[in-house]
C-alpha cells in the first residue's frame, strides 16, 4: 500500500470534517481495487466517527456504481421504458431506492385490479385517474416532481407526456396495445384508432379534431430521451449543480460534464472571455 493511499485513510479519522471530506471524495474518485477490501476492514471499527466515514464512502460507492450500470445500459439502449423511468426517478430522488420505487409502481397497478380485471381500456382509464387523480400540467422547467414517478404517485401531477407514460405501461400491464403520439407539443394516447387526450380525461378525439391534425408516433427510445433530457434540463434551470452533474453524466453519453458551459463544465461561451465576463 503506497504512502498516498495510506495518508487519505488516515485523514479519515481527522478531527477536520473538511479535511476528512476531501480525503472520501479522493478514495471514491480513484476506483482503487483495494478500497473494497480495507472499508470491509474498516466498517466495523470501533471507533465511531471512523466508521460512520467508513459506511459514507461505502455507500457512495454503491451509488455511483448504479449510476455507471445504467449509463452503460441507458447509452446500450437496452432499457425498457418502464425500467428507465424507475430508474430516472432514482437519478433525481437518490436516497430512494430501486426496491422501494419498484414495490411502489407495482403496488399502484396492483390497485388499478382491485375491482377485477379491466375489460377494456376506457375503463382502465377510468380506474387509473379513479386511483391517483393526477392531472397534467404543461412542461415546466421547474417541475421535476411531474417527471419522476415516485412523486407523480405520491402528489398526483405528471405532465402530459408523463400521463400517457403512465397510461401506456399501465395498459399494457392488463394486456392492452397503446402508442403515444404529438400534435402541436401535445401529447396523446393511441388505442384501436381513438386518440384519447390526457387533458379531457382521456376522451376521445372528435373526427373533426382528427381531421385537423397531423400526428407523430413516439417510439420508447424517444419517449426516455424524452424523459431523461427533461430531467436534464430541469437540473440545470434551477441550477441544481449536483443533479445537472449526475444526470448529464448518466444520460449525456460522457464521463465528464466538460461540453458545458461555464459554471458547470469547461466549455467557453465566447472564445477568449473570462468567466466573469459571460
Amino acid at each position: 500500500m503506497n504512502d498516498d493511499f495510506k495518508n487519505l485513510l488516515k485523514l479519515l479519522d481527522d478531527e477536520n470534517e473538511q479535511l476528512a471530506g476531501i480525503a472520501m471524495a479522493e478514495l471514491i474518485s480513484r476506483s482503487d481495487s483495494r478500497l473494497d477490501r480495507v472499508l470491509r476492514t474498516l466498517q466495523e471499527s470501533p471507533n465511531q466517527r471512523l466508521r460512520k466515514r467508513i459506511h459514507q464512502i461505502q455507500a457512495a460507492i454503491v451509488s455511483r456504481r448504479k449510476r455507471q450500470l445504467f449509463a452503460k445500459e441507458f447509452i446500450a439502449g437496452e432499457l425498457s421504458l418502464e425500467d428507465a423511468m424507475l430508474h430516472l426517478h432514482l437519478l433525481w430522488f437518490d436516497n430512494d431506492t430501486l426496491e422501494e420505487i419498484t414495490e411502489q409502481w407495482n403496488d399502484f397497478l396492483k390497485g388499478l385490479g382491485e375491482w377485477g380485471k379491466p375489460d377494456s381500456l376506457k375503463r382502465l382509464l377510468i380506474r387509473l385517474k379513479k386511483t391517483i387523480q393526477f392531472y397534467t400540467v404543461p412542461g415546466n422547467p421547474e417541475n421535476p416532481e411531474a417527471l419522476c414517478i415516485g412523486t407523480i404517485l405520491e402528489e398526483n401531477t405528471a405532465t402530459d407526456f408523463m400521463g400517457c407514460i403512465v397510461a401506456k405501461l399501465a395498459a399494457a400491464h392488463w394486456g392492452f396495445e397503446t402508442e403515444i403520439l404529438t400534435c402541436r407539443n401535445e401529447f396523446f394516447l393511441l388505442h384501436e384508432g381513438s386518440v384519447l387526450d390526457p387533458r379531457r380525461e382521456w376522451h376521445s378525439l372528435s373526427k373533426e379534431d382528427l381531421r385537423e391534425r397531423s400526428f407523430r408516433r413516439w417510439s420508447d427510445k424517444e419517449l426516455i430521451s424524452l424523459l431523461s433530457y427533461s430531467l436534464f434540463t430541469d437540473a440545470v434551470a434551477t441550477d441544481s449543480f449536483r443533479y445537472v452533474h449526475t444526470l448529464g453524466c448518466c444520460v449525456g453519453k460522457r464521463q465528464n460534464l466538460n461540453f458545458l458551459p461555464y459554471p458547470y463544465g469547461n466549455d467557453i461561451l465566447n472564445e477568449g472571455s473570462s468567466p466573469e465576463e459571460k
